[in-house]
């Protein structure tokens, strides 16, 4: 027997993302549709910035990855940038440590996605 995905999870909350698109499941699949490559890009510029040991700039790209998690509903993907995000000191040892975290978090996303794309739907 076929069980149906879970809605909610740690790494995508699909009900809270619909309530923010007011029920617009268009709107939420034209949404996460443009969130992954936009978040392959935030989580890849937040790698380079650790590598440079760019502190102030690490900080600002977790931020970025922070907000617009919230706004998906990837709540794994939030904490994790949160952690980055609060460091108050330059640590780029744990700062490389939580970017692999936060990039297997965004992996464990695309998987959950996949889950719920609406086949047929328009894009």
């Amino acid at each position: 027997m076929n069980n149906p995905p879970k809605e909610e999870s740690i790494h995508f909350n699909r009900t809270a993302l619909l309530n923010r698109c007011d029920g617009d499941i268009r709107m939420a699949n034209k949404l996460l549709k443009l969130s992954k490559t936009a978040f392959a890009t935030y989580i890849k510029n937040l790698a380079l910035c650790i590598d440079e040991k760019d502190f102030n700039m690490s900080k600002s790209w977790a931020h970025t990855i922070k907000g617009a998690a919230l706004n998906m509903s990837f709540d794994l993907l939030a904490q994790k940038a949160a952690e980055i995000n609060s460091l108050q000191e330059p640590d780029f040892e744990k700062m490389k440590r939580l970017a692999m975290e936060l990039k297997d978090a965004f992996s464990l996303v695309l998987n959950e996605l996949t889950r719920f794309e609406q086949p047929g739907k328009c894009p």
